[in-house]
């Protein structure tokens, strides 16, 4: 390797770190102004565990519970996929209560109304 692409690699790698440095320099002052809100903000994203509301996860337990009246197949599968479809969103709880509700009302009509 020539003596001036040795060197061009040398100059490029020292300008990498300094902005690296630069950068982290940067993170450290934000965190050091925000304070305590810095450490809410990383945890916030973190645990995203908490049940939400959520419009499908209603609409979801409805076709469930007419499922058990009407049409069995058709509303209870219907239940069971947009109960899928809200646990991705996370309305987890009522996701689950629409898919449990619709199983039931297909395997109770298939079970006494053959």
């Amino acid at each position: 390797m020539s003596h001036k692409k040795h060197d061009r690699r040398l100059k490029r790698n020292r300008n990498r770190n300094q902005m690296q440095d630069q950068r982290e320099y940067h993170i450290e002052s934000a965190y050091e102004l925000m304070g305590n809100e810095a450490h809410q903000y990383s945890t916030a994203d973190e645990k995203r565990e908490v049940d939400v509301p959520s419009g499908l996860g209603y609409t979801a337990i409805g076709f469930a519970i007419a499922s058990i009246f009407m049409f069995p197949y058709i509303l209870g599968l219907t239940s069971i996929a947009l109960g899928f479809m809200s646990i991705y969103q996370g309305s987890r709880s009522a996701g689950v209560t629409a898919m449990v509700i619709g199983a039931a009302a297909i395997l109770i009509h298939f079970l006494f109304f053959p």
